[in-house]
């Protein structure tokens, strides 16, 4: 994708990873919806399309309720809606 131009984030998730000395019996699936979210506001990324798979589609089918309301979190909206349609 970053050979087409696109930009591509690759969020951390607490307790794994280059993070997992954060690893700890409290962390959960919001707390990684969180650290995508938090990816997203403080990037001030616009106009996103997230993609994950296994786990990683649970968390960013989360963002949709996380993110602020704001019209370019739509994509959000929208991916989240194609997820639940391919049920």
């Amino acid at each position: 994708m970053t050979d087409k131009g696109v930009m591509v984030y690759r969020p951390s998730l607490t307790g794994q990873g280059e993070r997992v000395h954060l690893a700890s019996p409290n962390i959960a699936l919001t707390t990684h919806i969180q650290d995508d979210v938090n990816m997203i506001v403080f990037e001030d990324l616009r106009e996103i399309i997230p993609a994950g798979h296994s786990y990683g589609g649970m968390v960013i089918a989360g963002e949709a309720d996380a993110v602020p309301d704001s019209p370019q979190w739509s994509a959000v909206d929208e991916l989240v809606k194609l997820l639940l349609s391919l049920k």
